[in-house]
């Protein structure tokens, strides 16, 4: 949860689609002594709470294919 003073929003998603691996093995090679990892998910299902002005707001949301 991220809050400040009469803001906050508290967001919790769950993967719709499998998670995609970038570059298709996930990994990128930086020259001969460096790899990093990199995957996303590309579709979240999202519930949760948004606070405007002290005024929290029930949020949902399925992706749009």
């Amino acid at each position: 949860m991220a809050t400040h003073t009469g803001h906050a929003i508290s967001l919790k998603t769950t993967p719709a689609k499998a998670a995609l691996m970038h570059g298709g093995t996930g990994y990128e090679q930086y020259g001969p002594v460096a790899q990093a990892g990199y995957y996303s998910y590309p579709r979240l299902t999202t519930t949760g709470t948004i606070e405007v002005d002290g005024k929290i707001h029930q949020v949902a949301g399925e992706p749009v294919v």
